[in-house]
């Protein structure tokens, strides 16, 4: 099970177990209202709410390659990345990704999907591109601490380059899946 911290912790409001402030723009999207929302949200309130999910991952409780899928009796590949849903909404979806060293997303897109990849720890290598065979490719680093955003109209490859890597991923509309 993901591990989050903070939740208990005393904020500026003074109130204890109070969450942490976030945007209008983020709370309008988090309140259950926009579920009939049918456009894809925007990529800054996206990296909103993947950054307020990243402050409270406990990297070194949620760094635990494949542990989801040896609970559910299914072996992983050491250097497979491993996906666990944190939130499902009508509106978006966030996934907690771990990145064994070397692990590699070939390039792909998300199927109609904005999203948002926040490194929570490590460092990754994106490659981006449009969707047109010819388009020139983007390279470009993403340390911890970094948010990258993509459209529809975009494809990308990540490449993890060092020791083990933990990202915060928001998708919308929902990819789905489990």
């Amino acid at each position: 099970m993901t591990m989050l911290v903070g939740i208990s912790e005393q904020h500026d409001d003074g109130l204890p177990g109070s969450a942490p402030p976030c945007s209008g723009a983020a709370a309008r999207a988090l309140h259950p209202a926009g579920a009939a929302r049918r456009s894809p949200l925007s990529t800054e309130v996206l990296a909103d709410i993947a950054t307020g999910l990243a402050s409270v991952v406990d990297p070194g409780e949620s760094i635990r390659p494949a542990a989801g899928r040896r609970r559910a009796g299914i072996q992983a590949p050491p250097d497979e990345v491993v996906r666990e849903r944190l939130l499902a909404t009508a509106g978006y979806d966030a996934w907690l990704v771990t990145w064994p060293p070397g692990a590699v997303l070939e390039e792909h897109d998300h199927d109609g999907s904005v999203g948002v990849v926040h490194v929570v720890s490590g460092t990754l290598v994106e490659e981006a591109r449009g969707l047109e065979p010819d388009a020139a490719i983007e390279r470009r680093q993403l340390p911890t601490g970094s948010c990258t955003a993509f459209g529809v109209d975009a494809r990308h490859r990540l490449e993890n380059v060092a020791g083990v890597a933990l990202t915060v991923q928001v998708f919308s509309p929902p990819l789905g899946g489990g």
